[in-house]
């Protein structure tokens, strides 16, 4: 499984960095979220889908690899 933080939706709330730094990071530019790249560990896939639940705009993507 990969995460994809969808760009158009994504108004930089930064929850799910603040809660799970190690699958997500910041774009200092753009001033939103995205996922960092690679698999998402099989020990971090509760988390992974946490932070799509938790999302407020939901702009993060679970995707199958």
């Amino acid at each position: 499984m990969r995460l994809w933080v969808d760009p158009k939706k994504c108004f930089g709330h930064a929850l799910c960095v603040e809660d799970t730094p190690d699958l997500f990071g910041w774009d200092d530019e753009a001033n939103k979220a995205v996922a960092n790249e690679g698999e998402v560990p099989p020990d971090r896939e509760a988390k992974a889908r946490e932070a799509v639940r938790c999302c407020p705009e939901q702009a993060i993507v679970l995707l199958d690899s």
